[in-house]
């Protein structure tokens, strides 16, 4: 019979996919070995010799491996897959209908399990190039095509099917024609009239066949890879974006809570405890800081901390840490361990964006946190000591700026050299109490600013205290806002570290003193002062947003401004409105003494002046007027020497307060100086009503509206002026003169002319990065440091301050007065 699925030609006879070659038909009594079919076997030997090295290879082949165990992960879960579809699948009622001679329901499970152990035990893809058959093959790429949930693989086993009507169409719809082969018997007589299936000769693969598996391994394993990558990346996409979410959310709940407790610390001034900022219940939508659910458990050394500070008992035993940075043995503390767990964590998650508004805010903004840092501290009465200090004091005032004021700690030994009298202090603790009572004295204010140190060492044959190693590290980086830098070129001639720039938002530079007049004074001066204009300005750019010079006496510099931003104290005032309500009062005379000078004894602080200008005046005039001389320094015994050659009226008192009451009677201050950037003395003189005889120079230009100042051009003209000033009686300065003397409006000069208004261009700021890349890299090295005068051992700072001694070798650098130092150590 001829099976009613092979397709039939236009002559009506029958054709099958499934008849083998013509070659196929002759007698097998032909010589073997001349016969095609053993021509075709010996090929499929060679071929299949040669596949099997291939896949020895292959096995051999790492990246063959994983791919094969890919492959069979991939294969079994498919396997999987189509056990459950095809256990579950039903097949079509027409076929398990009663009125319906159709497939029975125990004849479909057989055919079940039989694919089932067929297909899914060999897989769908061949394993070896004899396990199938040609048409076996072509049959199973076929139905691959046509059959996407479901490919079976006809094996060479065969057996019949009984099935009729929609049997027959459903098998031949789901399964293509039924697998068998033609035997050579029924090939010699194709015109019988049915062709009985059976198993017939083992079919070999062709080059195209194994070109096809080829392939489509090719294709497979290149889908899987892609699926693979795929998968892999949008894990990674989705583990990243959740990350990032996470630290969103944490970021915001922590910024939430410190609203929270900032918000009921500030509404409620009068809390007993920290737990009582921490309100139980929960926050509603009108307003959310009328409660928060905030268990106690969160955070409570940050707050049991907030509340000592608050209440001013930090310090409540010897061994605590104090609100200042500084441990009562002299170590800094200044990196609270109450402040680690949320304030630093807080800062440095938006640190950037702080640092941006910040910059952006103007220096008298509330909120502002400013560190004044300075080269000399009380009882040390000198400039750089005195007016950081009341600036400290006034700026504090506003209760909305947190002001730090940053002073240097002196060992023993330079104590010994720099301080007056028998006045020393064993820790920082108690220089701490003595500087802060006297400001309050000078002020009458709280003085409420905290006071923290760094090491220093006074280097005698400068005259002045250099930094021990990066003064930076004094101040936390939660509190690095505002720098203000009190003769900022002095603080940065050695400084090794992080640059001020970097660590604050916004550093003010201004200076004091004319370091280049000093220079040029010394043997070798005029190379000297070359040498140090240029460090000057170099480290000045490197370190300073803005300069502020006090007057033009200072040497141009980047990004500078001139303005007079020190004042005088209260104190000062009320000596000088006594004398005027005195003078109306009919008193003849209020000033009961003549004419004095105070000042460091430096002959470059207008000692060299001072004995000139008296000179030209005993052989101008013949009178030699008694001068009364206060202070002290490393050339007092040298200018007393020169005034008693001279055989000058001049008295040598010491150091002393210029408020002190010894003082406040004298009616003539002489400051003949030009080395000055500013006298604040002289400023402290006219605010106490007296005549005041000065220079025509830059450092005076503040001066010159009073009309108690007397300005001399030349020697002549000196005489001149101090003649009027002891014959006639000073005059009382009006209420506006007596306000542009005070500290109030020194601060209100300061804060107008610290605001940064030009901001720096991308090449500036590369060239000033370049700069401090230099200069950092030759301050760190030790030879260059000793050479240049910085000392030994000055780099790095100790682990306490008070462990800093300093070396008895060290007698400055290469263009140091090194005869200024062995003196100072004879002394000592």
């Amino acid at each position: 019979m001829v099976d009613p699925h092979s397709p039939s030609g236009d002559d009506g006879t029958t054709r099958s996919s499934w008849q083998l070659p013509r070659t196929l038909t002759v007698e097998m009594s032909l010589d073997a070995k001349s016969h095609p079919l053993a021509t075709l076997s010996e090929t499929a030997k060679t071929l299949q010799n040669t596949a099997q090295g291939a896949l020895v290879l292959a096995r051999d082949n790492p990246s063959v491996q994983r791919l094969v165990n890919g492959y069979e992960l991939w294969e079994n879960n498919l396997r999987s897959e189509a056990k459950k579809r095809l256990g579950g699948f039903q097949p079509p009622p027409p076929l398990l209908g009663a009125a319906s001679p159709g497939l029975l329901a125990q004849d479909w499970d057989m055919l079940k399990r039989v694919n089932n152990t067929k297909a899914l035990t060999s897989g769908a893809m061949k394993r070896s190039a004899s396990e199938n058959s040609l048409d076996s093959l072509a049959t199973s790429s076929s139905s691959r095509r046509f059959g996407k949930q479901h490919t079976f693989d006809h094996q060479d086993v065969s057996f019949s099917y009984s099935f009729q009507g929609e049997a027959q169409a459903f098998s031949a719809s789901r399964f293509g024609p039924p697998p068998g082969a033609v035997s050579l018997e029924h090939a010699a007589t194709s015109s019988s009239s049915a062709v009985r299936p059976h198993l017939g000769m083992p079919r070999v693969p062709t080059a195209p066949s194994l070109q096809e598996l080829s392939e489509t391994l090719n294709t497979e394993a290149v889908r899987n890879i892609e699926a693979f990558i795929q998968t892999s990346r949008l894990a990674l996409q989705n583990a990243q974006q959740s990350i990032q979410q996470t630290a969103t959310n944490c970021q915001q709940n922590l910024q939430a809570l410190t609203n929270i407790l900032q918000n009921n610390v500030a509404n409620n001034p009068n809390l007993q405890s920290a737990r009582a900022a921490v309100t139980w219940s929960l926050a509603n939508s009108s307003d959310p800081f009328a409660g928060a659910l905030v268990p106690w458990s969160v955070f409570p050394r940050y707050l049991r901390a907030r509340e000592l500070e608050a209440s001013g008992a930090l310090l409540t035993d010897g061994s605590s840490s104090d609100d200042k940075g500084m441990m009562r043995d002299g170590s800094n503390n200044n990196n609270h361990d109450w402040v680690t767990p949320l304030e630093n964590y807080m800062h440095q998650l938006d640190s950037k964006q702080s640092r941006d508004r910040m910059k952006k805010k103007s220096i008298r903004d509330p909120g502002r946190q400013v560190a004044i840092v300075t080269t000399a501290s009380l009882p040390w009465l000198t400039g750089t000591a005195v007016n950081p200090l009341l600036r400290a004091a006034y700026l504090a005032s506003d209760s909305t700026r947190k002001v730090t004021l940053v002073l240097p700690w002196l060992s023993k030994p330079d104590q010994d050299r720099v301080f007056p009298g028998d006045m020393r202090f064993e820790t920082p603790e108690d220089q701490e109490a003595y500087v802060r009572d006297w400001a309050r004295r000078r002020t009458g204010l709280d003085c409420d600013f905290k006071v923290t140190f760094y090491p220093g060492r006074y280097a005698a044959e400068k005259g002045s205290i250099l930094p021990v190693g990066d003064i930076t590290s004094c101040i936390p980086d939660h509190e690095a806002d505002v720098a203000v830098l009190e003769e900022p070129e002095h603080l940065n001639w050695y400084h090794h570290g992080k640059r001020w720039t970097d660590k604050f938002n916004h550093v003010v530079g201004i200076m004091h003193t004319n370091y280049l007049d000093y220079a040029r004074r010394e043997e070798g001066g005029h190379v000297k002062e070359m040498v140090l204009k240029h460090i000057n300005a170099w480290v000045c750019r490197i370190h300073c947003h803005k300069v502020i010079k006090l007057s033009d006496a200072v040497q141009p510099l980047p990004r500078q401004e001139t303005m007079f931003v020190h004042g005088v104290s209260p104190s000062f005032l009320q000596v000088g409105q006594q004398k005027a309500e005195a003078a109306l009062e009919g008193v003849q005379d209020p000033w009961g003494k003549g004419v004095y000078f105070l000042g460091k004894v430096l002959w470059a602080k207008g000692y060299t002046e001072l004995l000139d200008r008296m000179k030209e005046h005993v052989e101008r005039t013949g009178s030699n007027i008694h001068v009364d001389v206060y202070g002290s320094g490393p050339d007092l015994k040298a200018v007393e020497e020169e005034a008693r050659k001279r055989h000058l009226n001049l008295s040598f008192n010491g150091a002393r307060d210029h408020a002190d009451t010894s003082i406040q009677d004298y009616k003539v201050f002489i400051n003949p100086s030009l080395s000055d950037v500013v006298a604040t003395t002289t400023a402290e003189a006219l605010a106490m009503g007296k005549w005041v005889v000065c220079a025509d120079h830059p450092s005076n230009h503040f001066f010159k509206r009073f009309p108690n100042c007397l300005i001399y051009r030349d020697s002549e003209e000196f005489s001149r002026c101090l003649d009027k000033a002891l014959g006639s009686p000073p005059k009382p300065l009006s209420s506006k003169e007596l306000h542009s003397l005070t500290w109030e409006a020194a601060t209100e000069r300061f804060l107008e002319t610290a605001d940064i208004t030009k901001k720096a261009q991308p090449l500036e700021m590369l060239f000033d990065n370049v700069l401090h890349a230099a200069h950092n890299a030759m301050t760190g090295v030790e030879f260059l440091r000793v050479a240049s005068g910085a000392g030994s051992n000055t780099r790095d700072a100790p682990a306490r301050i008070t462990d800093y001694v300093p070396s008895d070798s060290d007698v400055g650098g290469f263009f140091d007065n090194h005869a200024r130092a062995r003196m100072a150590q004879k002394a000592k």
